[in-house]
């Protein structure tokens, strides 16, 4: 009985390592976005992802500095996901067209 526990732990601590690495996986295929990046609406009205007081985040005009659209809250302001921005409402009309995590144009 012994060994066939020791088999069976053994199973589960190489289960978990494979479901821990596709997790990781899985993380490195979402698109996420980060406080910083530059989106364009269809009117070329340029906005840029900004974390407003009480660790709010916000689309900002670049044209003129106002807000725009609602203001939310992420779990991490430099791994926002596409749920977390859509709270916005405001995401839909807007492309990235620079990602400043990774410092280019998307």
């Amino acid at each position: 009985m012994n060994k066939e526990r020791k088999i069976l732990e053994k199973t589960i601590k190489d289960s978990q390592k494979i479901i821990d690495k596709a997790k990781k996986d899985l993380e490195a295929l979402e698109v996420t976005y980060s406080i910083g990046d530059r989106f364009v609406d269809g009117d070329g009205h340029k906005y840029f992802l900004c974390n407003g007081g009480h660790a709010e985040i916000h689309f900002v005009s670049l044209r003129d500095g106002t807000g725009s659209g609602k203001t939310f809250k992420a779990i991490c302001n430099s791994r926002i996901t596409e749920t977390e921005l859509r709270l916005t409402s405001y995401l839909c009309y807007l492309t990235r067209y620079f990602d400043f995590q990774k410092g280019e144009l998307a």
